[in-house]
């Protein structure tokens, strides 16, 4: 065998050598290639800033203790935690659930269920969530700006405490969601329990809590297509009028008014003064019924009998002798007086006496006589 020949099968050799070896080289750094990389997040609950949460309750109503946050394959949750200073056991709390594309590092994780609200799951949440306090699901839905909710509540006679449960779900019509548009939903629980509260001041945080979280891509979008505006705006004839909160824009019929109760005046009973007062008015007033409102006439006038006033009593001197014998006037008895009939006599009215001309005896000057 030539050196030629030798040196060749070496070279095959070796390549029959080597050739396992590469293709096992090449098939390891495929499989590197295809392995996903990153780190894997722990899917356990994290308690995030208050300010980071998802969902606020209204001006006045509870204040925010805490926010968990929790994510999932398909969801987002968050359960923000409430002021709580009542006997009945459990935390007040405001959960919500975005669902929609989860980050990256949570791909592949546990996912949250799909499953809507139904009374079955309610009434299991009410029996976990109150055990030792019976809640009555109302039958009527109400509504605030975000759609119809449903809800359940009790009262504690023994610590006095009132307690709402309520939940919500949001998302499109049906009708307007399809494969690439208004995909998201949202999910949102309310539990309140307050001392001495009522049904409406409870109602009153569902009524006005805010939604502040969602997906960037409109494809999740849970509210659907924006509302056509008020075909009313630009129009003639048309007017619109600023209402403050609460008012409607139709004008509420007028509330009758209330019927009031007929008052009799009373008529105060004149001074006796000798007259006969008339038949009508001796009568009793006779009691009116308070529905009738009958018209009270005046009483018909009256002609009084007139009252005659007599002359005025003049004043006689203590001593008639000596007077007589100081004037020279004859003394006669004097006129009698009037007596009236009537208890209220006029008032007697002093005249001045007369007294006549001095006699000639006394002045001394001749008498002019007859």
């Amino acid at each position: 065998m030539s050196f030629v020949s030798r040196q060749k099968s070496r070279q095959n050799l070796q390549t029959a050598l080597l050739s396992p070896m590469l293709l096992g080289l090449i098939s390891v750094t495929l499989s590197a290639c295809g392995t996903p990389g990153g780190l894997k997040m722990n899917a356990a609950p994290t308690e995030v800033a208050r300010e980071k949460a998802m969902a606020f309750p209204p001006p006045g109503g509870p204040s925010i203790v805490s926010v968990v946050e929790r994510n999932y394959s398909n969801a987002v949750q968050q359960d923000i935690l409430l002021e709580t200073s009542t006997a009945t056991p459990g935390e007040n709390y405001l959960k919500v659930q975005f669902f929609g594309p989860a980050a990256s590092g949570f791909a592949g994780g546990e996912s949250l269920s799909l499953s809507g609200f139904t009374t079955a799951s309610m009434a299991r949440d009410l029996r976990a969530q109150f055990p030792n306090m019976r809640m009555s699901i109302a039958a009527t839905y109400q509504q605030n700006g975000y759609g119809a909710f449903a809800y359940a509540y009790g009262v504690d006679s023994r610590s006095g405490d009132a307690c709402l449960y309520a939940w919500q779900q949001i998302s499109s019509s049906e009708h307007a969601r399809n494969a690439v548009n208004d995909l998201g939903m949202i999910r949102t629980r309310l539990r309140l329990c307050e001392r001495n509260g009522s049904r409406a001041g409870l109602l009153s945080v569902m009524y006005h809590y805010t939604l502040a979280g969602g997906f960037a891509h409109p494809r999740w979008n849970p509210y659907g297509p924006l509302p056509a505006p008020d075909p009313r705006i630009g129009q003639v004839g048309k007017p619109i009028y600023s209402l403050p909160a609460g008012d409607s824009a139709v004008s509420p019929e007028p509330a009758a008014a209330p019927r009031r109760r007929a008052r009799i005046a009373a008529i105060a009973a004149p001074v006796d003064s000798g007259v006969t007062e008339p038949a009508a008015l001796q009568q009793p007033a006779a009691r009116m019924s308070e529905t009738a409102l009958p018209v009270l006439a005046p009483p018909a006038a009256t002609a009084l009998p007139a009252v005659t006033i007599p002359a005025p009593i003049l004043p006689q001197p203590a001593d008639k002798a000596a007077e007589a014998r100081t004037v020279g006037i004859s003394t006669n008895p004097p006129a009698p007086s009037v007596s009236m009939g009537s208890p209220a006599a006029a008032p007697v009215i002093p005249a001045a006496p007369v007294i006549p001309a001095a006699p000639c005896a006394i002045t001394g000057a001749a008498c002019a006589g007859p």
